[in-house]
């Protein structure tokens, strides 16, 4: 890293500082050191940090840029950096907001920071700023929410400024050496290209935000097509497929836009504070022109992220109209398909009520040929045999022995009626048994729907 302005070798007293912090400076480094492990580690999110030392007011462009890797988990050389160019401890939250992450990132704060010890001192500002950026996945969201952590010191006496940017993204490493040498060959501009440079980060993270919404209204867009011009009825194979997973789908998106609103404000919060610190930051090089200036860009910044978040309320307020209109087709094509499952039960229900008349007819049938059917097979048997030389009209002789099959015959007949009738009683009770049960389950008082 560069070393620090010369005009500013003597630092303001410790006890003079702690007094504008209204931190507790030893904590945040505390909790830093606890993330480091994951913070720095060598499988994680690394934490890529550019440095830049600006010169003030010289007619020579100077300015140099270092990057370092702090991917060794050892928070030592961040620490060395952070003692060597005076950081203010601000600076260690929007550290510690990098990181290993296995999901997205709930916080949408800009960390923003700004202190400074008096009219003609130093001044100091943190803050992040977020943009979306393309991942080049194949499957799932094509953007995904990256974040630049920003910090500024500047030199009042002599206009220097000394800068540490956490994970610049590649666009800004490209435009910010070419937007400097800009700047410096632009005399008038020279004594605000810090402001111009602040103004920059929040343009380039804003570049993307057109194309992230045009995304997220194609998809909206398709959500739509499915609510909108499919039948309500019980979907054909050539009709829009819906299902519980499309309001999953849609709930998700629905989360997401609300996230991203968020951080939109948080972007337009950002630079409102930046409009206010342009005094402090100007200072006496900061004329009424070039304090326009500034404002016109910051203007034109602000409008468009409006009109994005317009674009993003409105999102919102059509996924939920999609969320209802979802909602009451899969209820009523739930609706549809209950009754038609009771109407099959019910066609169901009467043909077996066909089905046990005619097997009860047959039953009938059956029991009134019974009485044929015996003398059929007693006289088949030897029991009852015809005799020849009988007198007319008596032809037929029981044999002897059918008082057997008279003593056979019966207690068969009755033990066979017994045992049915014992079946029956038995299954009756224990059918009427299980429904008691059922009945008094339900109607205990601290029986529940699950329970029951």
């Amino acid at each position: 890293m560069a070393q620090p302005a010369e005009a500013h070798t003597e630092p303001a007293p410790p006890a003079v500082c702690q007094t504008l912090w209204s931190c507790d400076a030893q904590s945040i480094r505390e909790k830093l050191a606890a993330k480091a492990p994951s913070l720095f580690a060598t499988q994680a999110d690394e934490v890529k940090v550019w440095s830049a030392k600006v010169a003030g007011d010289q007619t020579t462009a100077s300015y140099e840029f270092e990057e370092h890797d702090f991917s060794d988990g050892d928070l030592v050389p961040l620490e060395h950096g952070v003692k060597h160019h005076e950081v203010f401890p601000y600076f260690s939250e929007t550290v510690r907001s990098f990181g290993l992450r296995t999901e997205s990132d709930p916080n949408t704060w800009n960390n923003f920071h700004s202190r400074s010890a008096g009219p003609d001192a130093d001044v100091e500002t943190c803050y992040t700023v977020r943009f979306f950026e393309k991942n080049n996945r194949e499957a799932g969201d094509p953007w995904s929410l990256r974040k630049t952590g920003v910090y500024h010191r500047l030199d009042a006496p002599t206009g220097s400024s000394t800068w540490i940017l956490i994970k610049p993204s590649p666009l800004l490493k490209k435009r910010l050496p070419e937007k400097l040498k800009a700047l410096w060959s632009h005399e008038q501009l020279r004594p605000i290209r810090h402001l111009y440079l602040h103004v920059m980060f929040i343009a380039l993270a804003s570049q993307s935000w057109e194309d992230y919404i045009q995304t997220q209204r194609t998809k909206m867009m398709e959500i739509e097509r499915k609510c909108l011009y499919s039948d309500t009825e019980i979907n054909d194979p050539n009709d829009y497929p819906i299902s519980f997973s499309d309001r999953q789908k849609l709930q998700q998106l629905r989360r997401k836009l609300i996230t991203v609103t968020a951080v939109l404000d948080s972007t337009i919060c950002l630079g409102q504070r930046l409009r206010k610190l342009l005094p402090a930051m100007g200072g006496s090089r900061l004329t009424k022109q070039l304090k326009e200036v500034i404002n016109t860009e910051l203007c034109d910044l602000d409008f468009e992220a409006n009109y994005h978040r317009r674009s993003l309320l409105e999102l919102r307020q059509r996924s939920s109209d999609m969320e209802t209109l979802l909602s009451g087709i899969l209820e009523h094509r739930n609706a549809q398909a209950t009754m038609d499952m009771s109407v099959n039960s019910e066609m169901e229900r009467g043909l077996e009520q066909k089905s046990s008349t005619n097997i009860r007819a047959l039953t009938v049938v059956a029991t009134l040929y019974l009485p044929a059917s015996l003398l059929a097979g007693i006289f088949s048997t030897p029991l009852v045999q015809p005799k020849a030389e009988a007198e007319p009209g008596d032809r037929l002789v029981v044999s002897a022995e059918f008082w057997k099959f008279i003593l056979v015959l019966t207690p068969l007949s009755i033990a066979t009626f017994a045992l049915v009738r014992v079946l029956q009683h038995f299954w009756t009770r224990k059918h009427e048994a299980e429904l008691g049960e059922m009945k008094k389950g339900r109607g205990s008082p601290g029986s529940t729907d699950e329970n029951v």
